[in-house]
């Protein structure tokens, strides 16, 4: 009985790990900035190739990464799709399986308007990772 619920529990363990990882095929990930503190990315980050944690969300007309109370635009280049390791690709579809979710995403980071009718301050672009936080 006691290897069956130790069975029992490593499954039911490994299935609520929901980690995952989509990537741009031949890029390198090491050279990306990580930002501990995420108030400094709205200072001291624009135009730079960045790594960031925050929430994701995706509804009807935005798409965004929630980061201490402060909405991020994202933008995944459609001709530019990301992989995971079993070749699947990040697509709408995927993407609302994660919505308020935790992720970790790489692309560069830029202030300015920018966003469903310019509603947002700042943007990533090129972006090159969209995977489970550390």
């Amino acid at each position: 009985m006691k290897k069956i619920l130790a069975f029992l529990f490593v499954f039911v363990f490994m299935a609520c790990s929901q980690e995952f990882a989509f990537y741009k095929p031949n890029t390198s990930l090491e050279h990306y900035q990580k930002i501990e503190n995420n108030k400094e990315l709205f200072s001291r980050f624009n135009n730079r190739e960045v790594e960031i944690t925050g929430v994701f969300n995706i509804d009807f007309e935005n798409l965004y990464l929630n980061i201490e109370e402060r909405k991020v635009w994202l933008e995944f280049n459609s001709f530019d799709e990301l992989q995971a390791v079993d070749g699947s690709v990040l697509d709408g579809a995927k993407l609302k399986t994660f919505n308020n979710k935790k992720v970790k995403i790489k692309g560069r980071f830029e202030l300015g308007q920018t966003g469903h009718l310019g509603a947002y301050d700042s943007r990533i672009i090129d972006i090159v990772f969209f995977g489970s936080p550390d």
